[in-house]
Order: C-alpha cells, then sequence, then structure tokens
C-alpha cells in the first residue's frame, strides 16, 4: 500500500480536503456528515419496533456433574452451574429454564434444537474435529 491511500488518509482528503474555496471544502463536509447519517440510519431498526430480549430461554446440562450441577434428595437441581444461571437471571431480568438429564441425552437434544444453550461442555478433540 502506497503512502496517502489508506483509511484515515482517504477520509482525511475527503473531509478536509485542499479545495479551491471554502464553499467547496464545506459543501463535501456536508456530503460526508449527510453520508454518515444515512449509513447510521440504515443500520438502526427502521420499522420502529424495538427487538425485544427474550423472556426465558432454555438451558440442558448434565445432572450428574458435582460440584458444578447434581440432583439433591428431592431431584431439584443444584450447584455452582445452577447458581450462576440464577445470578444471570437477576441481572438480565432473562429466566432461564433449565433441565438436567443425562449427558448423551443433552447432546443429543441440544443438536435437534430443543435447547437455546446447553451448559458444562468443554473442548474435546472428537467435538473439534
Amino acid at each position: 500500500m502506497t503512502p496517502g491511500t489508506g483509511l484515515a488518509s482517504l477520509l482525511r482528503r475527503f473531509i478536509f480536503p485542499r479545495a479551491s474555496g471554502p464553499a467547496e471544502a464545506g459543501s463535501r463536509r456536508r456530503s460526508f456528515i449527510l453520508l454518515l447519517l444515512s449509513f447510521l440510519l440504515v443500520s438502526l431498526d427502521v420499522s420502529g419496533q424495538e427487538t425485544a430480549p427474550p423472556h426465558t430461554i432454555t438451558v440442558v446440562t448434565d445432572d450428574n456433574f458435582p460440584p458444578y450441577v447434581f440432583r439433591d434428595n428431592e431431584g431439584r437441581l443444584q450447584g455452582i452451574i445452577i447458581d450462576q444461571w440464577r445470578v444471570w437471571e437477576k441481572r438480565t431480568g432473562v429466566t432461564a429454564e433449565i433441565h438436567g438429564m443425562d449427558w448423551n441425552d443433552a447432546v443429543r437434544r441440544m443438536k435437534e434444537g430443543e435447547f437455546d444453550v446447553i451448559d458444562a461442555m468443554f473442548k474435546t478433540p472428537e467435538r473439534t474435529a
């Protein structure tokens, strides 16, 4: 790349041109500002509707991975991961519907698209192949 042809250099020349007069320089600046505003408007959601975050997400995880996830004597999910999701719910306002099950079933059902998130999955050579 030759000097003076980078994006910063092009923008500098467009915004602060060596114009023949102040009127031409002002016209280029106004054009640039209008172009920039046009890009900003196009990048916004122009429908007037805000995209609302989901009220609930579904999370699946292994239910036998202590101390991260396990079932107590009454069959309720407990553990570090469950506690982290409860804190996440409080901070975001989005409910995490957590499903604990056999790991192989969790992976299969996640692949089938039944859940939004699978938790406690780690990178392995088989998964990266």
